[in-house]
């Protein structure tokens, strides 16, 4: 189950990585499309860090430009591969306590807290690119199917 949660990381970098390079090839990048980006990223820092028990902002909703949102890809990057060579594979099955940006405890095991983060990030993607619609061409293709063909 590591290996696999592990993959869908991968798989999160490189299609966040699509979308950050198709953002750099446009002049003034529409700022919804931005404010879906950062918010994107936050997410994945503020889950990260409540599960290595860093520091969190609890805010989820900022709006970020470029390069902020490229820095923060990158922070995000190598600490999520930290975190996959650190974590062992029962810890994914142990409900993890956390609270949320509203103050509300819950106890949800880990596996069902990386599943929420990478079916986050599809959502959002796919709002991203959707904003880009009639701005550039050819829009960026973040299909799992896609990553999987090159190895």
């Amino acid at each position: 189950m590591k290996s696999h949660f592990q993959r869908l990381y991968e798989y999160e970098n490189w299609a966040n990585g699509r979308v950050i390079n198709t953002l750099k090839q446009i002049n003034n990048p529409p700022e919804r499309s931005l404010l879906l980006l950062a918010h994107l990223l936050i997410s994945q820092r503020e889950w990260l860090h409540r599960i290595v028990k860093k520091t969190t902002t609890n805010k989820f909703w900022e709006l970020y430009n470029l390069d902020q949102s490229e820095n923060l890809f990158q922070q995000n990057s190598e600490e999520w591969r930290h975190f996959f060579l650190t974590i062992q594979e029962d810890d994914l099955n142990v409900p993890f306590h956390y609270q949320t940006s509203k103050g509300e405890q819950y106890d949800t095991p880990m596996f069902d807290i990386l599943t929420h983060l990478i079916n986050h990030s599809s959502y959002h993607r796919g709002q991203i690119i959707d904003s880009l619609k009639g701005v550039i061409e050819p829009l960026p293709v973040t299909d799992f199917i896609v990553f999987s063909r090159n190895p």
